[in-house]
């Protein structure tokens, strides 16, 4: 029950686990972030449904608004800028940045279906192509 909570907590923060880096970092990538998006979403809307009998929710649809403003959109677009800055980041001091085989979307070495990091290159240089 408690790893159920935990990848709960970790989609809810936009953020996945990956093999390499379970003790260390998350990885962030555009299909957590979307997802993420998604179960907030869910979540604000079910609740503010549920409690438009107590208060008025429907004359107060701002209320509504400002929190899918602050709880959702505004931590995944800083999710997505932190997402471009690690992606560039990688694109230009890689290697892996300049191989065909890199996938600038999702960090992903497209050979090994593993995600690049400034530190690990999954094939160690070995399988690089240029572009």
């Amino acid at each position: 029950m408690e790893k159920f909570f935990i990848k709960l907590y970790k989609l809810l923060n936009f953020s996945t686990d990956s093999e390499i880096y379970s003790n260390e970092k998350t990885v962030i990538t555009t299909g957590s972030i979307i997802t993420g998006i998604l179960f907030r979403t869910a979540i604000i809307i079910i609740l503010s449904l549920s409690l438009s009998d107590y208060f008025d929710l429907r004359s107060n649809w701002w209320f509504v608004a400002l929190i899918l403003w602050f709880l959702v959109a505004f931590p995944a677009y800083n999710k997505y800028k932190e997402f471009n800055n690690t992606s560039n980041d990688i694109l230009e001091n890689t290697l892996c940045g300049k191989c065909r085989y890199f996938d600038q979307t999702s960090q992903l070495c497209t050979i090994y279906d593993e995600h690049i990091t400034e530190d690990y290159i999954p094939c160690g240089g070995d399988s690089w192509e240029p572009k």
